[in-house]
Parts: structure tokens; C-alpha cells; sequence
């Protein structure tokens, strides 16, 4: 009798094969990682666009001014991770949250936030004020990136976080300052608004466009 010639994969070959699709396996968990932080970034900034555009019909109904903040030199988280204010409850949150549905459907959250970090808001006064930014950090942009927004422009902003602390930002990194100037400018608002001078003296002043910074 003839013995048929069989044979197999020898041990050497099927640890190369094993390798191989162990780094292909990697490449694709790894590639699939990104996209996903890259998904949680365009939703935070969407949400923060959604915020900015809520503060701006806020202000509509409060003679264009903004809400304050509990302390100028530092920021208001505007969520805990709870669906709850922080305490003290900052003036932005009580603001969005008049009038269920007025000004936003709801107060949106940061979509990994486990530590009440998220959504930070800074204003130039503890009430009534007249400049504000809402940044957010950002998972897949660099380390020290977060996404600032305005009711002039957004973008992204360098902001380096305290030293060891990785990317743990804390409030105070957070100014209005370094908000200024970055970003697109987006889209003015439509519409004419009315703006009286002090104590209401003499007659409205009509401004074409409320995004443009006028000095009465």
C-alpha cells in the first residue's frame, strides 16, 4: 500500500498566522477606539453649540446680558454627573433650566463624565454678565485641547492642565480670555434688536445684528 503524502501546518506557521491576526485584531479594536472618541468630541460639541445658542435666547428675554458665575476668577460646572446642579447651584444652570423646554430641552451632559467635569461655563460678572464661554475638553483631540464657544465664535483651545494631573483640568484653567478670537465665526443671528440707552432715556437705538459689539 501507498502512504499518502498529508501534511499540516507546522507549529512555527500557525504562530505566524495567530500573530498576524492578533495586530490585525489590534489595528481594527484601535481604530474603532478613535472613531468612537472621535463621535463623543463632535457630540460635545454639538452640545455646547446647543448650550451657547440657549444662553443667546436667554439673553433675548434679559436685555442681552448673560448669567454670572459663583466666582469671576474661576468656572461653573454646568452638570454633576447626576442630572444634578452643583452646589453652589450656578446662576447658567438655573437660567437653562426656566421654563422647561424654553431656552434647551435639557441640560445636556458630558458623555463619559463619571467626576461632575463636563461642560464648564465662565462669565465677566457674578450676574448680569455681558461675555461668557462654555468649554468642554475634548477625548481625541490633543491633550491639552477642549472646545470653547461664544456668542461669537467656537473652536478649539489650548489650555494645558495642571502639571501631573494628566488630563484632569481644573475650573480656574478655564478664562473667558482665552476664548477670544479662536474659531470660526458663526452665523449671525437675524432679526433687528432694540437696545435703550440708560435709564431709558431718549429713543431705542436699532441694532441690525446683537452679535456685533457696540458701546452706548
Amino acid at each position: 500500500m501507498k502512504k499518502r503524502n498529508e501534511q499540516g501546518f507546522t507549529l512555527i506557521e500557525l504562530l505566524v498566522v495567530l500573530a498576524i491576526i492578533g495586530i490585525l485584531a489590534a489595528l481594527i479594536l484601535s481604530n474603532l477606539a478613535t472613531a468612537r472618541k472621535k463621535a463623543r468630541d463632535t457630540k460635545r460639541k454639538s452640545d455646547a453649540k446647543a448650550l451657547s445658542n440657549a444662553l443667546e435666547l436667554w439673553a433675548d428675554d434679559n436685555k442681552y446680558l448673560y448669567p454670572g458665575v459663583v466666582d469671576t476668577a474661576v468656572a461653573d460646572i454646568i452638570m454633576k454627573d447626576d442630572w444634578t446642579p452643583v452646589t453652589p447651584i450656578p446662576e447658567v444652570w438655573t437660567a437653562l433650566k426656566a421654563g422647561p423646554g424654553k431656552y434647551i430641552k435639557t441640560i445636556p451632559l458630558d458623555p463619559v463624565s463619571t467626576d461632575g467635569s463636563g461642560f464648564y461655563y465662565t462669565a465677566n460678572a457674578t450676574s448680569n454678565a455681558s461675555t461668557y464661554a462654555i468649554f468642554v475638553p475634548m477625548e481625541a483631540a490633543a491633550v491639552d485641547q477642549v472646545f470653547c464657544t461664544t456668542g461669537d465664535s467656537s473652536g478649539l483651545v489650548t489650555i494645558v492642565p495642571a502639571a501631573g494631573t494628566g488630563k484632569k483640568y481644573v475650573a480656574a484653567d478655564f478664562a473667558i480670555g482665552k476664548c477670544t478670537g479662536v474659531g470660526v465665526l458663526s452665523e449671525p443671528q437675524k432679526g433687528i434688536h432694540t437696545a435703550f440707552l440708560p435709564q431709558g432715556i431718549g429713543l431705542p437705538i436699532l441694532l441690525a445684528d446683537k452679535r456685533e459689539k457696540f458701546i452706548l
